[in-house]
């Protein structure tokens, strides 16, 4: 672009030069051949710039395309958005033949004869291809994998040495206890925010061996009435993610779709039986946590059911809202559950180390102030993990336009307008001034009061 500048002016400098011939040689009475000459570098020099200006043109687009990309991203957004919205819209139409019709047979036998294994090394080439162009930001995750795990280990020693008999640390103990799985969680968990735009087997490889550490630090907080679930769970997720990476012909995936939905179908049934719930402790039966997991499984049972149907019957959208969206938000609240518990872990133990066990009302209020952060980040996970289900189902977008346009409604009296989400900024921004008044209350009375001679 500059350098098209330099010559879009030096252009400019010549133009008037030979205007300025033509008029002089007009008035000198040179000869034709003369003047046919000056106006042939005239239309020449016309024509360069014209050429120019257009490069220029395209070069100025392509710069607002780079530095600015967000109308082109609107643009692909509003496409998915279209998509979306129209799958959702033919969720209840046979689009595909049923699964015993003949011609998936011959569909099928037609897919076996392509061979997945070229398909799947292209899609290899282009994992190792962007692995290539990202080798940086790979080797800060697998630094900042070696300095978690090295770092927590030492951690645990130091927190262990620092407990107090009134501070109970064994659920952070159960998970500290496993600090490699920690740093892979912590580290692998970054990955979507650290490559956004990776190939799609990348995300599935990440998925996959995220499975690992998230079934290893639940299995050590999970009763062991639940330890089925919590194995089991990982295991369907890495079958699904092998199906995604490995099946790329439709029929085929829509089979093993089938049967997977009908494992996980089986498995919920043997997991929900009466002769087994009747093994399991009577206070755990008791507990807000069992019974919201026992309604989760009733209503995965359910809508296993429908999307078997559905998929035999060749209603594939809506299957696979259905049997993907309830397999991923399940493993989803797993993994969120596994993260929950590392960030409490580290509240759990950060709180009795230096610098924070110096101030006193951490130490005097250590329970209390662990209690409410705890309160906090599983609220933070709950409400992340509701959005990704909405998400995974495919409703998170319409519903997020509804509320906007809900928020956004205005009401107006004279020369006063006023939306509903003026009034819940409002108490949002009085409730938050409250509990900040209150915090620092907390902090005077607790850490500043007490330390400062002070008159009446």
């Amino acid at each position: 672009l500059t350098s098209l500048r330099k010559s879009l002016d030096r252009i400019d400098e010549i133009a008037p030069v030979w205007k300025e011939t033509e008029d002089q040689a007009r008035g000198k009475g040179l000869s034709a051949s003369a003047l046919q000459r000056i106006a042939s570098t005239r239309r020449e020099i016309a024509r360069t710039r014209g050429e120019l200006v257009a490069r220029r043109n395209e070069v100025l687009t392509l710069r607002d395309q780079l530095v600015d990309p967000r109308a082109s991203l609107e643009r692909s957004l509003r496409e998915v958005r279209g998509a979306v919205k129209s799958r959702l819209a033919d969720v209840f139409s046979p689009i595909l033949p049923p699964l015993w019709s003949a011609d998936v047979r011959v569909s099928i036998v037609e897919e076996l004869k392509l061979g997945w294994r070229e398909h799947f090394a292209e899609r290899l080439r282009g994992v190792a291809e962007y692995a290539r162009q990202h080798a940086n930001l790979l080797a800060f995750q697998l630094l900042l994998f070696v300095a978690l795990a090295l770092g927590l280990r030492v951690l645990q020693a130091r927190a262990k040495s620092r407990a107090e008999e009134n501070y109970d640390l064994r659920e952070a103990e159960h998970v500290f206890e496993l600090p490699t799985a920690m740093a892979l969680l912590i580290s692998l968990g970054l990955t979507p925010r650290l490559h956004p735009l990776a190939p799609p087997l990348f995300t599935h490889l990440v998925a996959t061996v995220l499975a690992l550490p998230t079934a290893m630090i639940v299995r050590r907080l999970a009763p062991p009435a639940m330890n089925p679930l919590v194995i089991g769970l990982p295991i369907f997720f890495v079958v699904d993610q092998v199906r995604y990476m490995i099946v790329v012909t439709h029929t085929i995936e829509r089979v093993l779709f089938a049967l997977e939905l009908l494992f996980a179908l089986g498995f919920l049934l043997w997991m929900a039986r009466p002769s087994r719930l009747t093994q399991a402790p009577p206070e755990m039966l008791r507990q807000p946590f069992f019974r919201v997991v026992g309604l989760a499984m009733r209503i995965a049972i359910i809508f296993f059911v429908v999307a078997i149907a559905a998929e035999g019957f060749g209603l594939s959208n809506l299957s696979d809202v259905l049997g993907n969206g309830t397999l991923r938000s399940a493993y989803v609240a797993l993994l969120f559950y596994g993260m929950l518990k590392v960030a409490q872990s580290l509240v759990a133990y950060t709180l009795v180390l230096r610098p924070l066990r110096l101030l006193r009302m951490v130490s005097r209020q250590r329970a209390w102030i662990r209690r409410r952060i705890d309160r906090g980040l599983a609220l933070l996970a709950t409400g992340v993990w509701v959005y990704t289900t909405l998400a995974v189902f495919g409703v998170a977008g319409p519903l997020r336009d509804r509320i906007a346009g809900l928020l956004g409604a205005e009401l107006t009296v004279g020369a006063l307008s006023i939306s509903l989400a003026d009034v819940l900024v409002f108490f949002l921004v009085v409730w938050l001034s409250f509990l900040l008044a209150r915090f620092i209350n907390f902090v005077l009375e607790e850490d500043v009061f007490p330390r400062a001679r002070l008159p009446r």
